[in-house]
């Protein structure tokens, strides 16, 4: 593993957890405990973590979400699998929804190939790589959520609740082992709901790291959606 997707795993299993010992995620990471360490002493400059005697927990607050930048480099090659599988859902001149997330993100580059595409998304990333492709875009606006770069709030709500969508592609923080699609954000999870509502299809793409882990807030269940797509 690299540095960022060693960074990335403990902090999914911390938000699963809540706590481990420096013990417990070298022998799931299968690395040194010296090794655990320093990226502990990393995670904590960076206010995500806090190191108790022998382990470490969450930090509560706006802290508690995994910044995109650690997201979004980890497990690429399962990412860019699941978006050359997503992209075969797509027709010329449809009306896509895209999610702020990083796997979602992976579709992008790919969207060049169709005509007369329109996307809607509340990720100003995202929003900016459409527009270098020449791709129309609607993007909805918002409270810009920090760790996540993600539009939020009741206006990118009203914006959604405005359009009807062909397909819509979202991912979440984890598929709960009773069949939820789970977030630990209440913002996004909310945004994610309403971005369902106004799709005729529904496809979730998200990599099997992620089932099993159940987060705080419901998005929907998995028998609402038309379609799975894993690397899988």
């Amino acid at each position: 593993m690299f540095d960022y997707e060693r960074h990335s795993a403990i902090t999914e299993m911390l938000h699963s957890r809540g706590s481990l010992t420096t013990r417990e995620i070298a022998d799931k990471l299968f690395v040194s405990e010296s090794t655990v360490r320093r990226d502990l002493t990393k995670l904590e400059r960076a206010g995500l973590v806090r190191r108790t005697h022998g382990g470490v927990m969450l930090i509560e607050g706006p802290a508690h979400e995994i910044p995109l930048t650690i997201r979004e480099r980890a497990n690429d090659t399962a990412k860019q699998n699941i978006a050359a599988k997503a992209v075969r859902l797509i027709s010329d001149g449809d009306t896509i929804m895209l999610d702020a997330s990083s796997t979602v993100f992976r579709l992008v580059a790919r969207l060049a190939a169709f005509k007369n595409i329109t996307v809607i998304t509340n990720g100003p990333k995202a929003t900016l790589e459409l527009a270098a492709l020449h791709i129309k875009t609607l993007c909805t606006g918002g409270i810009v959520l920090e760790n996540s770069l993600a539009f939020v709030g009741r206006q990118a709500e009203e914006f959604i609740e405005g359009i009807n969508a062909d397909v819509a592609f979202l991912s979440c923080r984890g598929i709960s082992p009773d069949g939820y699609l789970t977030d630990s954000s209440l913002e996004e999870a909310s945004i994610r709901r309403v971005m369902l509502r106004r799709a005729k299809r529904r496809v979730l793409l998200c990599d099997t790291t992620k089932f099993d882990m159940g987060y705080t807030y419901n998005i929907a269940r998995l028998d609402e959606l038309d379609e799975v797509i894993s690397e899988k």
